[in-house]
């Protein structure tokens, strides 16, 4: 099935009833097993789930921040300075709460200064996340 991941990120916007059963690893539509899905949900690139992310942590009433890398000459790069390097994806705030999270693909790791950072915002009152499509539902109670 040659489904591109715009059209699978589409799929998942149009159609709300999709749910992911983590305890299963099945996914589902309208309660029906769906599991052609779970390899292409896996494949979802880095920056589709963090769109995703976004999008329903402003659906939620999260504010969010998120800096994107910009081409140069040495390739992709996010300007930072300091001890900016391995900053967490995204910062979000709602009420009292605070979430730190790190958007990985499926097959994506997480580099020792991000690592770092991550620890370092463990040991705050912040939620500390490291999130992958697999993580869809927990996402969504965690946002909610």
């Amino acid at each position: 099935m040659g489904i591109e991941p715009e059209e699978l990120n589409q799929l998942l916007k149009d159609n709300p009833e999709l749910s992911v059963d983590e305890k299963l690893s099945e996914y589902k539509l309208k309660g029906n097993p769906l599991p052609v899905l779970a390899p292409l949900l896996e494949k979802m690139t880095e920056e589709l789930f963090l769109d995703w992310i976004i999008e329903e942590a402003h659906r939620t009433g999260w504010l969010v921040a998120h800096f994107r890398p910009a081409k140069t000459k040495k390739g992709w790069r996010t300007a930072v300075s300091a001890d900016g390097a391995g900053f967490p994806d995204l910062i979000m705030v709602r009420r009292k709460r605070l979430i730190v999270a790190e958007v990985k693909s499926a097959l994506g790791k997480v580099s020792k200064e991000q690592y770092d950072w991550l620890e370092a915002f463990g040991k705050t009152k912040a939620e500390v996340f490291c999130w992958t499509p697999r993580g869809k539902e927990t996402i969504l109670e965690i946002l909610e």
